[in-house]
Parts: structure tokens; sequence; C-alpha cells
């Protein structure tokens, strides 16, 4: 696994950085170059980003693809990435300004 730029001026107009591994990140680079992306990574129609709604849209449909019965949504792929940092050790406080929280 890598840290990697992630999505500049983000939620809050804050830098949003990942961590993303070897694989995932060759998937990506061979995406962006057979759809020729250059602003946004997931565009959506015209020049904008792919909508909020969109995302859950796509999400919900993958849920149920995967046959999940629990309750989730997009955002919990944040605490489960959270709760998959502090299983492996990761220091809270670490953990916490790795997702922008302000105070700790």
């Amino acid at each position: 696994m890598q840290l990697k730029e992630g999505v500049p001026q983000g939620k809050g107009k804050k830098d949003r950085y990942t961590i993303i591994s070897d694989t995932a990140l060759l998937y990506l680079r061979a995406y962006r170059a057979k759809y020729k992306i250059y602003e946004w990574l997931f565009p959506g129609r015209g020049e904008k980003h792919l909508s909020v709604r969109s995302v859950q849209k796509l999400f919900k449909k993958a849920v149920s693809k995967a046959n999940i019965k629990k309750d989730v949504s997009v955002h919990s792929l944040r605490h489960s990435f959270a709760t998959q940092l502090l299983e492996n050790g990761t220091d809270i406080r670490y953990i916490q300004e790795f997702l922008g929280h302000k105070s700790y």
C-alpha cells in the first residue's frame, strides 16, 4: 500500500488523501488512459463530476448485487476504512487526522 495524492480542495476546502494498493492504482491508471480522463476521474454529464446521487445509486446497485442485507451507505465505506486501520494497529489520533477531523 502507498499514500497517493487524492482530491485537492475536497469537502470543507481540505485536500483529501487516501491509501491505495499498487493493484488498484494500476486499474485506475488503465481506466484513465482508456477513457482519456483528464479533469474528473469519474465524470458526469457535460464537464461536471459524477453527482452524489449517481454515486449513491451505483452503490445501492452494488450492495444489492453483492446480496448485502445490512443497511449501508457510501459513508459506510469511510467507517469501514477507519475500522480496518484501527484493527490493524494504527493509532486513533493518526486515523482522526488522516480522515480530516478538526478536533480529537
